[in-house]
């Protein structure tokens, strides 16, 4: 169950990377910017990966667990950041700052990062949780333990 929510979680913040992230209106004029046009988008969309290949082909630990909780945590921080301030690294003054963000609006694909990086974070939740009980949680715990053997 662990392994299959950072899969989801993962798909769905990789996903949410090529939708939009920020709008901005100036009256019947529109222009929406993809969170792979910027920097951040990519870190969010290799934070996912990277959490997905971890949980996929590790066996579930700690070190295993925690390092997927954080994988996941920074990228839902990152969305949850732009969310609160969509022009956060934009090089903008003061002045312009403040019409700007009269203009700019959080889009589907932050609100999709933040859920994407809680189920990836949930997921190593999960993975810890099961791990500590002693329930066989990821595809490669199921390789090597003794009942997957003929």
């Amino acid at each position: 169950m662990a392994t299959k929510l950072v899969l989801l979680g993962g798909a769905v913040t990789i996903v949410a990377a090529f939708l939009p992230w920020i709008s901005v209106e100036l009256g019947p004029f529109s222009e929406s910017v993809t969170g792979i046009d910027g920097d951040d988008g990519m870190i969010t969309l290799v934070l996912a990966a990277g959490a997905m290949a971890v949980a996929y082909l590790r066996e579930w630990s700690p070190f295993t667990a925690g390092g997927v909780v954080v994988l996941g945590g920074l990228a839902a921080l990152l969305g949850l950041l732009y969310i609160s301030d969509p022009l956060m690294g934009a090089d903008v003054s003061e002045a312009e700052r403040e019409m700007a963000e009269a203009m700019a609006s959080p889009e589907i694909g932050l609100y999709l990062t933040v859920l994407g990086g809680l189920v990836v974070a949930a997921g190593g939740f999960k993975g810890y949780q099961d791990r500590s009980s002693g329930e066989s949680t990821g595809a490669a715990v199921e390789a090597t333990s003794p009942e997957a053997e003929p």
